[in-house]
């Protein structure tokens, strides 16, 4: 883990996810394995960078893909749940897989 992802480990994002672990990072940002205190289980939690969390063509994006991919049911298909602009972060929750 990186000095900057253990400084954020435990911090929580939009009121309600828990970072607990940095499970990988790309070009949009990274993805958390976080705890979700309102659904009451761990998600994957995609964080926009603040790059893109400012622009509002990132967050049409996400709220895009969210609309297709939330219209898909197959059990070898994650939920995705609705993303969440909260605390100067935009966030994108979904199932975790275990594995």
């Amino acid at each position: 883990m990186t000095e900057a992802a253990a400084a954020i480990n435990g911090q929580r994002l939009a009121g309600r996810y828990r970072q607990l672990e940095r499970l990988g990072a790309g070009g949009q940002g990274e993805v958390w394995r976080a705890h979700d205190d309102v659904r009451g289980i761990d998600v994957a939690l995609k964080v926009l960078s603040s790059e893109l969390a400012r622009n509002e063509g990132a967050w049409a994006a996400l709220e895009h893909e969210h609309a297709i991919a939330s219209q898909l049911d197959h059990p070898s298909i994650l939920k995705v749940f609705p993303p969440e602009r909260a605390d100067d972060a935009v966030v994108l929750p979904m199932e975790l897989a275990a594995g």
